[in-house]
């Protein structure tokens, strides 16, 4: 999945990587497709955003501080969502 959103992260749209779009695109059912987003939430490769199932991608993992629901990235910077 990440190699797909890399890929296409100049084109992808709130409505390009739902789990119908990425079953058409890649074959990857909706429970695989589950799991590989809660993977990469975990990794720092998409961040949450306050609307329900909408992320923001990163190709470099952001460093997540679970003590503080913070997110702090790669140069430092640090912010909550």
């Amino acid at each position: 999945m990440w190699i797909f959103f890399a890929s296409q992260s100049e084109r992808l749209t709130d409505y390009d990587f739902g789990p119908t779009i990425i079953e058409r695109e890649l074959g990857i059912k909706k429970a695989k497709y589950t799991n590989a987003i809660e993977g990469l939430v975990e990794k720092g490769y998409l961040i949450p955003l306050e609307k329900k199932g909408y992320y923001d991608f990163y190709e470099v993992p952001k460093i997540i501080d679970e003590d503080k629901y913070n997110y702090i990235a790669p140069d430092g910077e640090k912010f909550s969502f």
